[in-house]
Protein backbone atom coordinates (compact mmCIF):
# COMPACT_ATOMS: atom_id res chain seq x y z
CA UNK A 1 0.00 0.00 0.00
CA UNK A 2 1.31 3.92 -0.78
CA UNK A 3 2.22 5.59 2.22
CA UNK A 4 0.14 8.74 0.75
CA UNK A 5 -3.00 6.34 1.16
CA UNK A 6 -1.97 5.47 4.90
CA UNK A 7 -1.71 8.75 5.91
CA UNK A 8 -4.16 12.04 5.39
CA UNK A 9 -2.36 15.57 5.05
CA UNK A 10 -3.87 18.88 6.78
CA UNK A 11 -3.05 22.21 7.05
CA UNK A 12 -1.93 23.34 10.45
CA UNK A 13 -4.10 26.17 10.35
CA UNK A 14 -6.93 24.33 11.04
CA UNK A 15 -5.94 23.57 14.61
CA UNK A 16 -5.18 25.41 17.64
CA UNK A 17 -2.01 26.19 19.49
CA UNK A 18 -2.84 23.74 22.31
CA UNK A 19 -3.55 21.25 19.99
CA UNK A 20 -0.43 22.19 18.49
CA UNK A 21 1.51 21.93 21.00
CA UNK A 22 0.08 18.63 21.97
CA UNK A 23 0.40 17.21 18.97
CA UNK A 24 4.59 18.49 19.25
CA UNK A 25 4.61 16.92 22.73
CA UNK A 26 3.60 13.46 21.83
CA UNK A 27 5.46 13.24 18.52
CA UNK A 28 9.03 14.03 20.07
CA UNK A 29 7.99 12.00 22.79
CA UNK A 30 11.41 8.98 23.40
CA UNK A 31 13.37 11.88 21.38
CA UNK A 32 17.23 12.82 21.87
CA UNK A 33 16.09 15.44 23.86
CA UNK A 34 13.00 15.51 26.24
CA UNK A 35 10.81 18.47 24.97
CA UNK A 36 7.23 18.95 26.19
CA UNK A 37 5.29 22.17 25.45
CA UNK A 38 2.07 23.86 26.11
CA UNK A 39 -0.47 25.70 23.95
CA UNK A 40 0.49 28.92 25.59
CA UNK A 41 4.33 28.95 25.13
CA UNK A 42 4.11 27.45 21.84
CA UNK A 43 2.22 30.21 20.52
CA UNK A 44 5.31 32.93 21.79
CA UNK A 45 7.91 30.66 20.47
CA UNK A 46 6.39 29.96 17.36
CA UNK A 47 5.36 33.59 16.72
CA UNK A 48 9.02 34.71 17.03
CA UNK A 49 10.41 32.27 14.09
CA UNK A 50 7.49 34.00 11.99
CA UNK A 51 5.08 30.63 12.03
CA UNK A 52 3.06 29.75 9.03
CA UNK A 53 0.50 28.05 10.12
CA UNK A 54 -0.45 27.87 6.74
CA UNK A 55 2.24 25.96 5.09
CA UNK A 56 2.88 23.61 8.13
CA UNK A 57 1.93 20.36 7.73
CA UNK A 58 -0.21 17.88 10.60
CA UNK A 59 0.05 14.09 9.24
CA UNK A 60 -2.92 12.00 10.62
CA UNK A 61 -3.34 7.69 10.69
CA UNK A 62 -6.39 6.57 11.03
CA UNK A 63 -7.84 10.42 12.14
CA UNK A 64 -4.79 10.48 15.05
CA UNK A 65 -2.24 13.05 15.25
CA UNK A 66 1.13 11.18 14.45
CA UNK A 67 3.33 14.09 12.83
CA UNK A 68 4.06 17.51 12.82
CA UNK A 69 6.09 19.62 9.93
CA UNK A 70 6.10 23.51 11.02
CA UNK A 71 7.34 26.02 8.65
CA UNK A 72 8.42 29.03 8.68
CA UNK A 73 8.87 31.27 6.35
CA UNK A 74 10.52 35.13 5.43
CA UNK A 75 10.27 36.16 2.14
CA UNK A 76 11.56 33.65 -0.22
CA UNK A 77 13.08 31.36 2.80
CA UNK A 78 11.25 28.13 4.46
CA UNK A 79 12.43 26.69 7.23
CA UNK A 80 11.33 23.70 8.92
CA UNK A 81 11.52 24.89 12.50
CA UNK A 82 9.98 21.30 13.90
CA UNK A 83 9.56 17.87 12.31
CA UNK A 84 8.23 15.34 14.39
CA UNK A 85 6.92 11.87 14.12
CA UNK A 86 5.29 9.40 16.73
CA UNK A 87 7.90 6.54 17.73
CA UNK A 88 5.63 4.06 16.87
CA UNK A 89 5.11 5.32 13.18
CA UNK A 90 8.82 6.23 12.25
CA UNK A 91 10.93 3.98 9.77
CA UNK A 92 7.68 3.45 8.02
CA UNK A 93 8.81 6.04 5.48
CA UNK A 94 6.66 9.15 6.69
CA UNK A 95 9.55 10.95 6.80
CA UNK A 96 10.90 10.80 3.54
CA UNK A 97 7.38 11.28 2.38
CA UNK A 98 6.91 14.39 4.59
CA UNK A 99 10.46 15.93 3.91
CA UNK A 100 9.46 15.56 -0.27
CA UNK A 101 6.17 17.25 0.17
CA UNK A 102 7.87 20.59 2.43
CA UNK A 103 10.39 20.16 -0.31
CA UNK A 104 7.83 20.73 -3.65
CA UNK A 105 5.35 22.92 -1.54
CA UNK A 106 8.74 25.45 -1.37
CA UNK A 107 9.19 24.87 -4.32
CA UNK A 108 5.30 25.69 -5.53
CA UNK A 109 5.53 29.09 -4.14
CA UNK A 110 8.71 29.97 -5.27
CA UNK A 111 11.10 30.20 -2.45
CA UNK A 112 14.58 29.96 -3.09
CA UNK A 113 16.10 28.70 0.49
CA UNK A 114 14.88 25.69 2.53
CA UNK A 115 16.35 25.35 5.89
CA UNK A 116 16.57 23.29 8.70
CA UNK A 117 18.69 22.50 12.24
CA UNK A 118 19.16 19.31 13.36
CA UNK A 119 20.74 17.82 16.73
CA UNK A 120 24.27 16.57 15.96
CA UNK A 121 23.80 12.80 16.87
CA UNK A 122 20.46 12.29 15.64
CA UNK A 123 21.87 9.86 12.95
CA UNK A 124 18.06 8.70 11.64
CA UNK A 125 16.99 12.82 10.80
CA UNK A 126 20.28 13.30 9.25
CA UNK A 127 20.35 10.40 7.05
CA UNK A 128 16.68 11.58 6.11
CA UNK A 129 17.66 14.93 5.28
CA UNK A 130 20.73 13.99 3.32
CA UNK A 131 18.87 11.29 1.31
CA UNK A 132 16.14 14.26 0.23
CA UNK A 133 18.57 15.66 -1.11
CA UNK A 134 19.59 18.62 1.42
CA UNK A 135 23.33 19.57 2.68
CA UNK A 136 24.93 20.00 5.75
CA UNK A 137 26.22 23.93 5.10
CA UNK A 138 27.55 24.22 9.60
CA UNK A 139 26.96 23.40 12.63
CA UNK A 140 25.77 24.82 15.53
CA UNK A 141 27.66 24.90 18.48
CA UNK A 142 25.94 25.46 22.15
CA UNK A 143 28.30 26.35 25.46
CA UNK A 144 27.61 26.01 28.74
CA UNK A 145 29.78 28.04 31.44
CA UNK A 146 28.96 28.91 34.96
CA UNK A 147 27.00 32.17 36.18
CA UNK A 148 29.64 34.38 37.12
CA UNK A 149 28.50 37.11 39.91
CA UNK A 150 28.26 40.78 37.99
CA UNK A 151 31.18 43.32 38.83
CA UNK A 152 29.18 45.90 40.67
CA UNK A 153 29.40 48.25 38.05
CA UNK A 154 28.28 46.05 35.85
CA UNK A 155 24.81 47.31 35.16
CA UNK A 156 22.43 45.65 32.43
CA UNK A 157 20.62 48.38 30.20
CA UNK A 158 17.71 47.88 28.42
CA UNK A 159 17.58 47.95 24.45
CA UNK A 160 14.77 48.10 22.04
CA UNK A 161 14.61 44.93 20.19
CA UNK A 162 14.03 46.36 16.84
CA UNK A 163 16.77 49.04 17.41
CA UNK A 164 19.51 45.80 17.88
CA UNK A 165 17.89 44.20 15.59
CA UNK A 166 18.52 47.33 13.24
CA UNK A 167 21.87 47.56 14.61
CA UNK A 168 22.71 43.93 13.88
CA UNK A 169 21.46 44.36 10.29
CA UNK A 170 23.73 47.50 9.74
CA UNK A 171 26.61 45.84 10.87
CA UNK A 172 25.87 43.17 7.87
CA UNK A 173 25.76 40.14 10.04
CA UNK A 174 24.35 38.18 7.39
CA UNK A 175 24.07 34.33 7.38
CA UNK A 176 22.95 34.00 11.01
CA UNK A 177 20.82 31.19 12.28
CA UNK A 178 17.46 31.52 12.10
CA UNK A 179 16.61 32.19 15.72
CA UNK A 180 19.41 34.19 16.29
CA UNK A 181 18.81 36.64 12.99
CA UNK A 182 17.75 40.06 12.91
CA UNK A 183 14.55 39.41 12.23
CA UNK A 184 14.14 36.79 14.72
CA UNK A 185 14.19 39.53 17.30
Amino acid sequence: MPIDSQFEFHSALHYSSMQLAQILSHCFENYIVPFVIDGETFSSRFAAEDLSLNHSIVVTHQQHPVALALIARRGQHSRVAALSIRPEMRGRGLGRTLMQRIIADAHTRGDRRLSLEVIAGNQAALALYQQVGLAITRTLWGFHAPLATPEPSATLQPIDPLALAQQMTADGQHGLPWLIAPESL
